[in-house]
């Protein structure tokens, strides 16, 4: 039995410099894109593609053959990198240095004027404000300094935010621990470890922690790659996941750490990282380590919740996901807060009553769909759909009046449409 799909699109992980994904059938895509290729109805709009399926559920695409690798976790000391070594007992073992402290060195090496001197990351950040560079080398943190955003409260942090200490090169487990917990779910990083960490790659995808946080019933969104985007998430309550390299020069150490919170006066991150609960971070040394990934960063929220930042066609592409993922009744409770922020988005619309219909609430997924074609009366989709649920509802005389208006139309939906209404009229003739 045909049922015309709602917006199919999903969350498309970007690659940073140096960051590369083997193509999967129909290319490089993101996190569970489907591996057919989708098809628009009109009344969807631009950019809310929809694909015909069946009751059985499309097989996300696995997980791609390069990782993003979360490779160390920061030391649980903060940088100091004019303080004097101390004495170590004869015979210990060498201690590991900080490896934000050696970055910091190599970027301090690249400006001549500052090889004569081993600085702390605040002299720093100071120093190249105060030469006029901040701006070529943290652009973002530069913009913030410059015009901090209107309406954002000067300083925030969400000390309710629950810590894990990460496991060697587990980072990725941790950091979604911490978020998912703090969204509600009950999770520990053991138990998601399974979920999102390749032992042979030594970290976790992207796109696995963006679907591990949908089989949690939670939203998962990728904010807009900008440093503001993760202060507004944070002064929304919501901890935003960044991923960081700590590498040296073409050696990349990626790292997964938690942004809790903010200084804008002090221009300083708050972060869990690591083995360390409350790192605090320069903006322009978070922009530096950020910078490689692309600046990826994402939220997870309750279906209840929108993203401080959400877009609204991103938005809607991040509930279909989840809703692909097979969480149903938290898709529909997303798509009813999606629907109270933006009432006439079709492609929403029809995604609430998918999900009526995926939980066998007939009545509510007509109901819905009527209202969509009170308002687009020659969407292909919701003529078909509301056919097909008439049907199973035994009102077979008026879905067949309904699947002829479908038909009457051409377009790529008609083999779908014809399946339909063979279906109804076969309905019809077992009839006694």
């Amino acid at each position: 039995m045909p049922f015309v799909d709602r917006a199919d699109g999903v969350d498309a992980v970007p690659c940073g410099a140096g960051w590369h994904h083997l193509d999967r059938p129909g290319g490089p895509v993101g996190a569970g894109r489907s591996r057919g290729r989708a098809q628009s109805d009109p009344a969807l709009g631009r950019g809310a593609p929809a694909a015909i399926v069946r009751r059985g559920r499309l097989h996300r695409a696995g997980p791609r053959r390069r990782s993003d690798r979360c490779r160390s976790a920061i030391a649980g000391r903060q940088a100091a990198c004019g303080s004097r070594r101390r004495r170590r007992p004869r015979g210990a073992a060498p201690r590991r240095r900080d490896p934000l402290a050696r970055l910091l060195e190599e970027v301090i090496s690249r400006f001549a004027v500052f090889r004569h001197a081993r600085l702390a990351a605040g002299v720093f950040i100071s120093a190249l404000a105060l030469g006029g560079c901040a701006g070529l080398l943290f652009p973002q943190s530069a913009a913030l300094r410059d015009a901090p955003p209107a309406g954002l409260a000067e300083r925030v942090e969400l000390r309710q935010a629950p810590f894990f200490p990460q496991d060697e090169y587990q980072c990725g487990p941790a950091a979604l621990a911490t978020v998912l917990t703090h969204s509600g779910a009950a999770v520990t990083p053991e138990a998601l470890v399974n979920q999102v960490y390749v032992p042979e790659r030594k970290g976790s995808l992207q796109v696995e922690m963006l679907a591990a946080a949908r089989r949690h019933g939670l939203v998962s969104y990728q904010l807009a790659p900008q440093l503001d985007a993760v202060l507004r998430e944070i002064a929304a309550g919501h901890p935003v996941i960044v991923l960081q390299d700590l590498g040296l020069g073409p050696f990349e150490r990626w790292h997964y750490a938690v942004a809790i919170g903010y200084d804008l006066p002090a221009g300083e991150l708050v972060l869990r990282s690591g083995e360390t609960r409350r790192q605090v971070l320069p903006f322009g040394v978070h922009e530096y380590v950020w910078k490689k990934s692309g600046y990826w960063a994402m939220v997870a929220l309750p279906p209840q919740r929108m993203a401080a930042t959400a877009d609204e066609t991103r938005w809607l592409v991040s509930i279909a996901a989840l809703e692909r993922a097979g969480s149903a009744r938290s898709a529909g409770t997303a798509y009813g807060a999606f629907l109270a922020r933006w009432p006439d988005n079709v492609p929403a619309a029809i995604g609430l009553a998918n999900t009526h219909y995926t939980l066998g609430e007939l009545p509510q997924a007509e109901s819905v769909l009527r209202a969509v074609l009170a308002r687009t009366p020659d969407s292909v989709v919701a003529l078909n759909n509301l056919a097909q649920t008439l049907s199973d509802q035994g009102r077979n005389a008026e879905a067949l009046a309904v699947v002829e208006r479908a038909a009457a139309a051409p377009g790529p939906y008609a083999a779908a449409v014809r399946e339909t209404r063979a279906l109804i009229l076969s309905r019809m003739a077992a009839k006694p």
